[in-house]
């Protein structure tokens, strides 16, 4: 939210200095009726098929440690290889971990973090390897900080949608930022094929 919606609100406040925008940024569900929201950014599928979606993209759950680390205790070459490894994870990840061909993993993370700026901090210090969505690592990779581990065995990437209840019934100030928001978050680096 901080690194990619915030720089599509302040665009679209420059262009319209008439509006006022309230943004939430939360890392968990918020449900739209229950806590009077218009518009939300949803990763993954939806759980509410009474929702209006618009799908503007799609992230990957991607695999990545320093270069240091890595240098220190190997790269792995097939994900059972991670039970040897020291894992960062969120607080919020289950004890395992899905891979593509339906291979599961059972982890036992070293650390665990309720943020993803603190997990990457732990990751570039060389504490181990993380999971994260690809478009939350994707500086650290291109900068060379964070290396992508075994991309081949990253799962079906998940949507990404803009969802409301309904589009009808939108007030025009509303309807401006979601066609705005439809147009612009599909343009977005942080999207990966």
């Amino acid at each position: 939210g901080r690194r990619h919606v915030m720089p599509l609100v302040n665009a679209f406040l420059q262009q319209h200095a008439e509006m006022q925008i309230e943004v939430v940024l939360s890392d968990s569900y918020q449900d739209l009726i229950e806590n009077g929201l218009d518009i939300a950014l949803r990763i993954g599928a939806l759980q509410d098929s009474s929702m209006v979606a618009r799908q503007v993209g799609t992230v990957r759950s991607t695999l990545v440690a320093s270069p240091d680390y890595l240098q220190q205790a190997g790269t792995p070459v097939h994900p059972t290889e991670l039970t040897q490894h020291a894992l960062v994870t969120s607080l919020r990840h289950t004890r395992e971990w899905r891979f593509a061909h339906d291979l599961r993993v059972r982890i036992t993370p070293r650390l665990r973090v309720n943020d993803v700026e603190s997990q990457l901090e732990a990751l570039r210090s060389a504490h181990g390897i993380g999971r994260l969505l690809s478009y939350q690592v994707l500086d650290d990779i291109h900068s060379g900080k964070l290396l992508r581990l075994l991309p081949e065995w990253e799962p079906a990437p998940l949507p990404v949608q803009l969802v409301t209840q309904r589009v009808k019934n939108m007030t025009p100030k509303v309807r401006q930022f979601w066609d705005f928001a439809l147009e612009k978050l599909p343009l977005l680096p942080w999207f990966a094929e």
